[in-house]
């Protein structure tokens, strides 16, 4: 997804389909697989644990920005995409990010 969220400005169509082959791909990995992926790290010294993040420069692990930049080049597309996930937690998850991003897009114009 992020993939796509960075190349949704060079070519629009490339990113809806390379956006609709993640969300496949997701949708056919069983809920355990899924529950497996985490991109935080807990720490633990004595009695006091941490999460700490898990970054690489200059890649994103969220779907806020490349949700963002998606819905920006095709909002209707990314939002049939996104209704399409069928992990109910996930989905909602898209669905808060695209909203947000579909109100910013608002304010912006009126502004």
């Amino acid at each position: 997804m992020n993939a796509a969220g960075q190349l949704a400005g060079l070519d629009r169509a490339a990113a809806q389909q390379l956006l609709l082959e993640a969300v496949k791909g997701f949708n056919e990995q069983d809920e355990e697989s899924l529950q497996g992926v985490e991109w935080q790290e807990w720490i633990k010294v004595g009695p006091i644990a941490l999460e700490f993040p898990l970054t690489v420069t200059g890649v994103e692990v969220g779907l806020d920005a490349a949700l963002k930049r998606l819905a920006q080049d095709d909002t209707e597309g990314t939002v049939a995409t996104v209704r399409s996930i069928k992990d109910e937690r996930r989905r909602a998850a898209a669905q808060v990010v695209l909203t947000a991003a579909m109100f910013e897009q608002v304010v912006a114009r009126q502004h």
